[in-house]
């Protein structure tokens, strides 16, 4: 119940969700069809990286419980600032539960999230040797633990603080989590923690996490509940400018200022580290700049939760300048991730192809999403509601148009096969934008 609660007083305190949406969703809210979703996306990305407990089990462990770590911490941040800021707790208060900081175990729902990423590894682990994937699944709740004492710790320390609009700290906070998760790509250099993951450190993680959580609960209640509110210096100020570029300034500030930033940079989160190994293999780019492209598709699920299409409807604004706005925030946010790969692989191959795909991969994708999306007939502007299926539809109908023109590459020798490729990639780019323009 106080987990719904929480979701709905996040929702109704969104000025850009309309009191329709939010009483459709809570309607159709289910804490287990939720964990269940979750749990399954999370598994998903998590498999991704159990090939590396098949190679070495120790590296396997070791990255495992890093990443779960990194992520404990992530989850209790973002959730303690948002209930602060949008004090979703305080209507609890004239509910029939007792209203006390034993309210904060729902930030603890979040870490079977984790627990989901690093379940395909310790299965792997668990086949291999079951004594030691028992052994690593209880070091990465303790991770998990350890995570989520540190933050507990830090805003007992210091108290939560509100601030009223997007500050530098957030931009740092986003810069060190990529640098922090690029230097985690270079962990086959880093010695195997195993031999320091021994049961004692186990046993005196568990009492450290335990007693800290426990004293640290009462003051972090507190401090959400009396949260001190920072104001951000800054400057506004009217301009003139075309409506493509007005949508996708609003765009880009819905996402910056509202509980959607973490997935604005899941594509360089995850794909990006691994720009390091074009160095040896530049054809790995080909494929880092698809799934980029590809993932960055998620923005519009998340702008689709933001948008309040009832006040665009007011404006002097066409459906066709509001599709071609959405094309271009994926196009703009996947091509930029994009780059450095397409850069570094054109660098170590001196071939210009990388360097084309890094701009073609992402507008075709961007391109063929939007149609997708809003493929309905009519002037009316309106967004559809994507749902996980038909995102990994989505999913699936990019790849395969972005491997269909790079079909040539696979059957072909070079550079025939370069040339066809990037003449079948500027036809569709054509025919896509010519379909995109009459929409």
């Amino acid at each position: 119940m106080i987990y719904r609660e929480m979701n709905y007083q996040n929702m109704k305190r969104n000025p850009q969700i309309s009191h329709e949406r939010v009483v459709k969703s809570m309607r159709k809210f289910s804490l287990r069809v939720q964990v269940a979703k979750s749990f399954f996306i999370m598994t998903f990305l998590g498999s991704f990286l159990c090939w590396v407990a098949f190679i070495s089990s120790g590296l396997g462990l070791s990255l495992i419980f890093t990443l779960s770590l990194v992520f404990s911490q992530i989850y209790p941040a973002q959730n303690i600032a948002i209930s602060a800021s949008s004090r979703v707790f305080e209507p609890l208060r004239y509910l029939p539960v007792r209203f006390s900081e034993r309210m904060l175990v729902v930030f603890f729902i979040d870490s079977i999230n984790i627990l989901a990423f690093a379940t395909p590894t310790i299965a792997v682990l668990m086949v291999k040797n079951l004594y030691f994937g028992l052994y690593s699944l209880l070091w990465i709740i303790a991770a998990i633990l350890l995570g989520y004492s540190m933050v507990f710790l830090y805003y007992a320390l210091f108290g939560v603080k509100v601030r009223s609009g997007f500050s530098k700290s957030v931009l740092a906070g986003i810069l060190f989590f990529a640098v922090l998760v690029f230097a985690l790509r270079r962990f086959q250099e880093i010695p195997d923690l195993t031999p320091y993951l021994t049961p004692h450190l186990l046993l005196l993680s568990y009492a450290a996490s335990s007693a800290t959580i426990k004293l640290s609960t009462g003051r972090v209640w507190r401090s959400i509940l009396n949260p001190e509110i920072v104001e951000v210096k800054g400057s506004s100020r009217l301009s003139s400018g075309s409506p493509l570029r007005a949508m996708l300034i609003k765009d880009f500030r819905l996402i910056l200022r509202k509980n959607a930033l973490f997935p604005l940079i899941v594509p360089l989160v995850i794909v990006m580290p691994n720009v390091v190994s074009i160095a040896n293999m530049p054809n790995l780019s080909i494929f880092i700049i698809t799934t980029i492209s590809t993932l960055s598709t998620i923005d519009l699920r998340i702008i689709g939760n933001l948008e309040n299409v009832d006040f665009l409807r007011m404006l002097p604004l066409s459906k066709r300048g509001f599709v071609m706005s959405k094309a271009c925030l994926i196009f703009v946010i996947s091509f930029a991730a994009s780059l450095p790969a397409g850069s570094i692989a054109f660098i170590v191959s001196q071939n210009p192809f990388y360097l084309f795909m890094a701009f073609a991969i992402p507008a075709i994708v961007s391109m063929l999403s939007s149609l997708i999306i809003f493929w309905q007939k009519g002037e009316e502007i309106y967004f559809p509601e994507v749902g996980f299926l038909k995102w990994i539809g989505l999913l699936l109908v990019n790849f395969g148009a972005v491997y269909a023109v790079l079909s040539p590459r696979f059957i072909l020798s070079q550079p025939v096969a370069d040339i066809i490729s990037s003449v079948l990639t500027l036809l569709a780019m054509t025919a896509l934008f010519e379909k995109l323009r009459r929409i």
